[in-house]
């Protein structure tokens, strides 16, 4: 998300996959009064336009990939490590902020069928402090009356999702002032209509289930780039076929890269990254088809209203102040 915001000495593609829109816009601004009055208005507007308009550059590190039982180093040179695994991100402050949503994305025990929950990259809290560092530098009240909170969810109340907090917490007799902007994930957006005729014909949210998941895959592995990276060599490759390995864990799908199965999707001799994207979205569809008929508000919803609960293609982000 961001353009070519993955900084290294070496270009790292796998890396830049999570990177994946060309540019990050603002796409709205809202005031929504929490206090009763036009407490601190301007404060959280201006706030707001600060995030959208600064830019830094934060440093963090995949060191932490290497203890994940989805990731192989045997093919990575050890004799660069310690320049291999850091890495830079130059972006807007909010283009970061979804960055990081997107790169800390949780998985629920429910969701996975009690099966695994985590985050969705290993390296997601490292760049999660990164940005709060470089957040707290930029907006003036960070550590006393100003609190910001990202929020993606694919559709509401979803197993699959990600809520990030920076700033403290007010006091609850405080009056609070806050705006919300939304700012692109990287995740393509679900047509509303489909998605209407998909549900309209479809009692057990399968084909709605089909729709999300592959608006979902589409965006954290676009088929192109992810070709190129399974088919390269060391870290590069490295790293995409383990977020395959990571994310398919949480959806029941084990390509098992190191079996003898030599012409595998994540294999560079049966490199296909268009099969291990279909296997992602059947995995993933089936949890997200389980979640939405396990939820009760999703019972007997009409069309217009599902499709007003979907939003694959946005982050929320919301300023507080008080």
């Amino acid at each position: 998300m961001g353009d070519d915001r993955g900084i290294s000495t070496v270009v790292d593609v796998a890396l830049a996959l999570f990177f994946i829109t060309a540019s990050i816009a603002v796409i709205g601004v809202y005031m929504a009064d929490q206090g009763g009055g036009q407490v601190n208005s301007q404060t959280d507007s201006r706030t707001a336009e600060t995030l959208s308009s600064t830019t830094q550059t934060v440093h963090y590190s995949l060191w932490d990939v290497r203890s994940d039982p989805n990731f192989n180093p045997n093919n990575v040179d050890r004799s660069q490590d310690g320049v291999t695994y850091e890495r830079s991100s130059h972006g807007t402050t909010a283009s970061l902020l979804a960055d990081s949503a997107m790169m800390n994305v949780q998985f629920s025990q429910s969701f996975t069928n009690g099966s695994k929950h985590g985050v969705i990259h290993s390296a997601g809290p490292s760049f999660y402090k990164a940005v709060d560092s470089g957040l707290r530098n930029t907006i003036t009240g960070m550590n006393k009356n100003t609190q910001i909170i990202v929020v993606w969810e694919p559709y509401e109340e979803a197993g699959m999702s990600s809520r990030q907090k920076y700033g403290p917490s007010p006091s609850p007799d405080e009056d609070i002032s806050s705006t919300t902007m939304t700012v692109d994930s990287g995740v393509p957006p679900v047509d509303e209509g489909e998605l209407e005729r998909d549900y309209r014909t479809d009692d057990d949210f399968e084909a709605v289930s089909d729709r999300i998941a592959a608006r979902i895959v589409e965006g954290y592995f676009p088929v192109g780039p992810s070709q190129s990276a399974i088919e390269d060599q060391g870290l590069t490759r490295e790293l995409t076929v383990y977020r395959y390995q990571r994310f398919g864990s949480f959806v029941g799908v084990d390509y098992n890269p190191g079996a003898i199965i030599a012409a595998g999707p994540l294999t560079r001799r049966g490199a296909d990254a268009s099969e291990a994207n279909r296997d992602l979205e059947r995995g993933l569809s089936n949890q997200i088809r389980g979640d939405l008929n396990s939820t009760s508000s999703y019972e007997d919803i009409s069309a217009n209203e599902l499709s007003d609960r979907v939003s694959t293609g946005n982050v929320k982000i919301i300023v507080r102040t008080w």
